[in-house]
């Protein structure tokens, strides 16, 4: 697993039924994620930047009551901005406010941004229709659900998160793998030995449990771990990693070891 080049992952999806709520987040989460980058700057003077869409490291796009459409002029900005030279130290961001009102060209066009990730930039997309994005763009995406506490979930803990949206997954195993991470995700390599058969089970409910206070919180740090564990998901389907050394280096993404 370790011979194996972990994939970037750009994409962030922040989607929900109430517009200002979803758009509220979802600007947090970039102020969050570009202070964390450039920490010579204060957190108000990026906030107030980035909401006048002055920040140099910051492109927002949406749409206006003269604009229904995202249209393929507004992503050809996308990819000139994310080629760009940054114009200050740190990281880079985009938002693509309403991104269900894309057109079918701008969609096609992002999704090769997605593809082909750079490295500390994210692209966060808001949404109150997320099938209306297309499944290629959705798949490539970190999905963030901004709700209410009544309707994301019945649930008041990570762990109780989990067990109500991983039914597919064995509770007995479900159990081994909460325990584990509650524990601080002691003694992982004979956690990773007695459980290697369910590597792929561990990974699904390692997101769930960090996607939970992500729901809660949109931190930006906790959003990138969501990211590299996307991402480390995509590849560990689509290869045939050693199963041992998959779990111990998605403990690795969680801890940052």
């Amino acid at each position: 697993m370790s011979e194996m080049k972990m994939p970037n992952s750009t994409g962030i999806i922040v989607h929900g039924t109430c517009k200002n709520a979803i758009r509220e987040a979802a600007y947090e989460l970039v102020i969050s994620y570009l202070q964390t980058g450039n920490t010579n700057c204060p957190r108000g003077e990026v906030e107030r930047h980035v909401l006048a869409n002055t920040y140099p490291n910051f492109l927002g796009i949406r749409t206006t009551d003269d604009k229904a459409e995202i249209s393929i002029g507004d992503t050809r900005r996308v990819i000139a901005f994310m080629s760009q030279t940054k114009y200050v130290n740190g990281k880079m961001a985009v938002l693509m406010d309403g991104a269900e009102s894309m057109s079918r060209n701008a969609a096609n066009a992002l999704l090769k941004v997605l593809e082909e990730p750079q490295n500390d930039s994210i692209i966060v997309l808001t949404t109150t229709k997320l099938f209306a994005i297309l499944p290629t763009i959705r798949s490539r995406c970190v999905k963030i659900q901004k709700a209410s506490h009544s309707t994301l979930s019945t649930s008041s803990d990570p762990a109780g998160y989990v067990r109500e949206t991983m039914g597919h997954i064995d509770s007995t195993f479900i159990n081994a793998a909460l325990g584990f991470i509650e524990s601080g995700c002691k003694n992982v390599i004979e956690f990773a030995k007695l459980n290697a058969d369910h590597m792929m089970e561990f990974i699904d409910v390692l997101s769930a449990y960090c996607t939970f206070t992500c729901f809660k919180t949109c931190d930006a740090e906790l959003a990138e771990v969501m990211l590299r564990l996307h991402s480390f998901a995509n590849l560990a389907r689509r290869t045939s990693p050693d199963k041992q050394a998959a779990i111990i280096a998605a403990y690795g993404i969680l801890t940052g070891a």
